[in-house]
């Protein structure tokens, strides 16, 4: 007997030729944008907040592109959508209780949201929609939306799915702008003090921090749960690619899986080293006429050698008097000194202005290394806390010592040619009384 497909079954055929499948439960059939056209964008969403959780009831639809992945189960939960697949200006975090939703909405692929019914917050500049979480304690935050309310809310566009271009960029330059978006930084380390260390703790979320050419650092955010939880972290430079949000006011990545991570395993290259004994405190003050009301004090670092040396991690110590123990330091990082060229530390940058007619470049502080009164001893260290350069001798107190500057400098003599762990009075000339600033040289070794 002949067959005859009826009306139905031609709307059926019609139906799941546009429906994508993978084995799972259907959670969202696709749509032809013709039939559900966008009328808002994610900054008239955006602006619906003020400084609250507020539940949508405007008929607002927006469009966008899908930049995250929860198929290694870094992501879990959070669905970022971005408003173009290259040069983004906006993204949105969308909360969905949907396992497994790479098989549905896949890197580049369109998606259209009817936000009406949906609730809006933001935390740390951080835009979220999705249903409502109400704790224990009667406050309220964006939940995951329940997996059948998915559908109501969320549709994919029939069309196939595009290639997203992730914005290069850098950690000086990220702003909030970029949050929820795809991003890559190039020149990235992973921090020394976690090499050699998993992407995460077992079953904990576990902050990894990278490093850049400049001694600056962005957190990379890693679940415990994910596939690659176990995985060493790469060694060498390379570059990042990730989804950028923010937590507790400071930026974060979220990488997708392994192949956001572009190491190659050789040194970072920046153009400078870590590691140099061509750093060596060359002057410090402690002038005649200083007082309390205006404090010359300064301490100064000079690169002898013929490369630039990145500080970053490295300190300035100050033993103060006989202590033993260092009871103050200076973080260096976000140095790079130059060859032939010197760092200041001042106690106070504004006298120091006044009295030398230019700024410091650090502010140490009224009890550090830039603010000996002449008994104290100096000792810099590098980022792994070797010692690379001493003035006097920690636990002794410099009164009446070859290392005594009361009221005068200690300046390191032209002929030393690299530093030294031990002090050397032979290095150094000692004179008292000097005035500032006419006594003084702050910047320039002589």
């Amino acid at each position: 007997m002949r067959k005859i497909m009826t009306p139905v079954f031609f709307i059926l055929i019609s139906v799941l030729s546009c429906v994508k499948t993978g084995g799972y439960d259907q959670v969202s059939s696709c749509v032809r944008e013709e039939n559900i056209e966008p009328n808002a964008d994610f900054a008239d969403v955006k602006a619906l907040y003020s400084g609250e959780i507020v539940q949508i009831h405007q008929e607002l639809i927006v469009e966008g592109y899908v930049n995250s992945s929860d198929k290694a189960g870094n992501i879990y939960g959070a669905l970022y959508i971005q408003d173009n697949l290259v040069n983004p200006t906006e993204g949105i975090e969308i909360d969905i209780d949907v396992r497994d939703y790479h098989l549905w909405y896949p890197a580049g692929q369109k998606v259209i949201v009817k936000l009406k019914g949906l609730y809006l917050d933001e935390v740390s500049g951080v835009f979220k929609v999705g249903g409502i979480f109400k704790s224990s304690f009667g406050s309220v935050s964006v939940g995951r939306l329940p997996k059948p309310a998915v559908s109501e809310h969320l549709f994919v566009s029939c069309n196939d799915p595009g290639v997203i271009q992730p914005t290069i960029t850098s950690i000086p330059e990220l702003n909030d702008r970029m949050i929820n978006t795809l991003i890559v930084i190039n020149d990235l380390e992973i921090a020394e003090e976690v090499q050699d260390s998993m992407y995460a703790r077992p079953l904990e979320t576990t902050e990894r921090l990278l490093i850049d050419c400049e001694g600056k650092a962005v957190s990379m955010r890693n679940s415990g749960y994910s596939d690659f939880q176990s995985e060493i972290l790469p060694k060498g430079g390379g570059s990042v690619t990730a989804v950028l949000s923010k937590y507790q006011n400071k930026y974060q990545l979220y990488i997708r899986d392994l192949d956001d991570m572009d190491f190659n395993g050789d040194k970072l290259d920046c153009g400078y080293v870590t590691e140099s004994d061509q750093i060596i405190i060359s002057e410090i003050a402690d002038p005649e006429n200083n007082s309390p009301a205006v404090n010359a004090r300064f301490i100064e670092l000079t690169n002898i050698g013929e490369v630039d040396v990145n500080l970053s991690g490295w300190e300035l110590r100050r033993y103060t008097n006989a202590n033993s123990d260092y009871s103050s330091s200076v973080d260096l990082t976000g140095i790079i000194i130059q060859p032939e060229t010197s760092v200041v530390i001042a106690a106070d940058a504004g006298d120091f202005l006044s009295v030398y007619g230019f700024s410091p470049d650090i502010e140490g502080g009224s009890s550090s290394a830039g603010a000996s009164n002449g008994d104290d001893n100096m000792v810099l260290v590098d980022a792994l806390g070797a010692r690379v350069d001493v003035f006097g001798v920690p636990g002794e107190d410099g009164t009446g010592t070859t290392h005594d500057f009361e009221d005068g400098k200690a300046l390191r003599n032209l002929n030393v040619i690299k530093s030294n762990v031990v002090y050397d009075p032979s290095e150094w000339t000692i004179i008292s009384p000097q005035t500032a600033p006419a006594d003084f040289s702050p910047g320039q070794r002589n």
